[in-house]
C-alpha cells in the first residue's frame, strides 16, 4: 500500500519482467536491471554494453524488449538488434536498421525504422546473422502508416498499432481494427499493445484502451441465417414458398 520512490531515470520507455524475474527498464539513453526486485528496488545500469553498442553513436537507447523460449532475450538498442543469451552479449547481423520488436516462443520479429517492412525469422541464439524472411508493409492495410507497435500474441498472430487503427495478421490474411468496428479511438499509441494472461488484448489510444476480449474470433467465419421474406420481380410480387420458373423481362429483381 506504499508508493516508493525508486529511482530518476532517463525517459523510460519499455519495462519488461523475464522468466527469471529480473524487470529490465528500458530507456531513451542505456539499458537498467534490477536483478532480484523482492530484495531490491535499485536498477543497475550495463555499462558493459556501451563498448559494444559504441560510445560515439548518438543512439544508443532500448525501444524494445522481448524474450523466446530458450529464455534468450532480446532487445532493440540504437537501431541494432541485442542479444543476451547464456550470459554473453552480441550484436547479431539483421537486414535493415530497426527500431521495434517482438518474439514468441521460437521467433523475432523486427520493425524497420523506414516503417514499410516487417522481418521475422528463427530466434537463433548463436547466430551471427539471423536468417530473417521480410513482409513488406505496402501491398497490406498498413501502407503508408507509421508502426506505432508491435506484438506477436501467443497465436503467433502479429499485431501493428498505427494512426489508422490496429492491423492484425494471422499469417494468411488481415484484419483491421478501428473505430467503425469498435477501437475507442482510430490513433494507438506508441508501444501499447499489451497480451493479457487469459489471451485477450489491450490496445492504448489516444483516447483511453480497448480491451478485445476474444481476439480468436477475428478470423472466425461468420455464418450468416438467409430468410426471404418478399419477392418482387417486374413490379409483381411472387411467392416465396416454392421455386418458380418466369420469363425474362429485363425488369428489376
Amino acid at each position: 500500500g506504499r508508493s516508493v520512490h525508486v529511482a530518476s531515470l532517463p525517459l523510460i520507455l519499455r519495462l519488461f519482467a523475464d522468466t527469471a524475474g529480473r524487470l529490465w527498464i528500458a530507456t531513451n539513453r542505456d539499458l537498467y536491471v534490477i536483478d532480484d526486485p523482492e530484495r531490491s528496488s535499485t536498477p543497475r545500469l550495463l555499462g558493459e554494453l556501451r563498448p559494444l553498442l559504441g560510445k560515439e553513436r548518438e543512439n544508443n537507447g532500448v525501444s524494445a524488449v522481448c524474450q523466446t523460449g530458450d529464455g534468450t532475450l532480446w532487445f532493440a538498442a540504437g537501431e541494432r538488434l541485442l542479444r543476451l543469451a547464456g550470459g554473453r552479449w552480441s550484436l547479431p547481423k539483421v537486414p535493415a536498421p530497426i527500431n521495434m520488436l517482438s518474439c514468441d516462443a521460437g521467433t523475432v520479429w523486427l520493425s524497420d525504422v523506414d516503417h514499410d517492412s516487417i522481418w521475422y525469422g528463427p530466434a537463433d541464439a548463436g547466430a551471427d546473422a539471423l536468417p530473417l524472411a521480410r513482409l513488406p508493409l505496402a501491398p497490406t492495410p498498413m501502407a503508408g502508416r507509421a508502426v506505432m507497435s508491435m506484438h506477436v500474441d501467443r497465436r503467433h498472430w502479429l499485431w501493428i498499432g498505427s494512426d489508422a487503427g490496429v492491423a492484425v495478421w494471422s499469417g494468411k490474411a488481415w484484419r483491421v481494427l478501428n473505430q467503425q468496428s469498435g477501437l475507442v479511438w482510430n490513433d494507438s499509441n506508441q508501444y501499447a499493445i499489451f497480451e493479457d494472461a487469459d489471451g485477450s488484448m489491450w490496445i492504448g489510444t489516444s483516447s483511453g484502451a480497448s480491451h478485445i476480449v476474444h481476439p480468436q474470433d477475428l478470423f472466425a467465419p461468420r455464418e450468416l441465417a438467409l430468410r426471404i421474406e418478399s419477392v418482387d420481380y417486374d413490379g409483381h410480387a411472387l411467392g416465396v414458398r416454392q421455386a418458380q420458373m418466369i420469363a425474362w423481362s429485363g425488369g428489376a429483381l
